[in-house]
């Protein structure tokens, strides 16, 4: 490999970056998964590494780091908590629901949870569906509902990893799961 080679990469690299950066910085609501990045770096006519770029995995810790804030969840927090209002409720329903509200109600939350919270909602349709709706595996529908809130923002959070933004990108995340969970199960 020669050196012309070597500058001839890591322009290229630099250039499929800054195209990268740029449709980040355009769409500030828009919810930048590996998958997306994928298709952004492909129609740049470039592989994509999505391991090399840290600011993708900062998406998803932000959308778990911010429920657990917004919502005080530590590690030992028990997942129904007494409500003034309503009595006793799930913090996994409260957590579906401040999703849901961030994308459907722009200004409902200040910036930074909004962004954080909205990158969430393709992954709260799939729970809705799939797991509240009983479309999956029962072993695996109470695994998820045995989660503590902490780990069920982690699911979440995996969730966004994995590029679902639709049900049925949530159906397979779901099926696949589900056979990890029976394999452990298994052996």
């Amino acid at each position: 490999m020669t050196y012309a080679s070597v500058s001839t990469r890591d322009a290229e690299e630099h250039r499929s970056m800054r195209y990268a950066m740029k449709f980040v910085n355009d769409a500030p609501n828009a919810i930048l998964t590996n998958a997306n990045l994928a298709a952004v770096l492909a129609s740049c006519g470039r592989p994509p590494k999505p391991a090399e770029y840290p600011f993708i995995r900062r998406y998803v810790e932000t959308l778990a780091a911010e429920l657990r804030r917004y919502f005080s969840i530590g590690t030992q927090t028990r997942r129904y908590r007494a409500d003034r209002d309503y009595g006793r409720c799930g913090l996994h329903q409260n957590i579906i629901a401040a999703i849901m509200n961030a994308a459907r109600y722009p200004g409902y939350y200040v910036e930074r949870t909004q962004d954080a919270l909205h990158a969430g909602y393709g992954a709260a349709l799939a729970y809705e569906k799939h797991v509240r709706g009983y479309r999956i595996d029962g072993t695996l529908a109470r695994h998820i509902s045995e989660m503590s809130p902490w780990q069920f923002a982690n699911l979440l959070g995996r969730m966004v990893d994995a590029g679902v933004t639709c049900t049925g990108d949530g159906e397979r995340f779901f099926t696949r799961m589900a056979r990890d969970l029976h394999a452990v199960s298994a052996s």
